[in-house]
């Protein structure tokens, strides 16, 4: 595979060392790799939004495409189409309403967290209180933030990627 790029460094009579043209060969291949994996594009961050208000849905979405690094793959209406969307999309993060008609987000996050383990889902609620955050944390739940702080959202979703948990001030 790489004998194409080593072609120019074979030592031909009267040139350096065998060692010196390989350390020149290995640092050639090392700057084309490096060079090739920098114009590489990263992936954006793909997050489902699931709340059964509308115009909630449509608020998080445009603070959340705000960042270049993140993409929404789709939205859920309620906690039974979230769980659907979850398995479906395969989203890399979950920004989910806590009330929602049905299922509420809680429920949702369970029956989510059971298929896919790993998933970081993000609570959104109106009412973000102590008790709500502890009942989160023992659900498995790595954040939870109230809808009311715009930047506290965003922050959010940043831990979340960064696997890290986050939770925001109770209201």
């Amino acid at each position: 595979m790489f004998d194409s790029y080593l072609q120019p460094f074979y030592r031909p009579l009267g040139a350096p060392s065998l060692h010196v043209c390989q350390r020149v060969a290995i640092q050639h291949l090392s700057h084309i790799m490096t060079r090739d994996t920098e114009q590489l594009p990263t992936m954006a961050a793909r997050i489902l939004i699931a709340d059964d208000n509308p115009h909630v849905r449509h608020s998080l979405r445009t603070l959340l495409e705000r960042n270049p690094e993140w993409e929404i793959c789709g939205e859920a209406v309620d906690g039974k189409d979230a769980v659907r969307k979850a398995r479906q999309l395969s989203p890399d993060l979950i920004v989910m309403d806590f009330l929602m008609p049905g299922m509420n987000g809680l429920e949702a996050a369970r029956e989510i967290s059971r298929t896919v383990p790993d998933m970081p889902i993000l609570i959104c609620t109106m009412y973000l209180s102590q008790q709500l955050t502890e009942v989160a944390k023992r659900a498995g739940l790595r954040g939870a933030v109230a809808k009311t702080g715009v930047d506290q959202v965003a922050k959010g979703v940043e831990a979340l990627l960064r696997h890290e948990t986050f939770f925001g001030s109770p209201n």
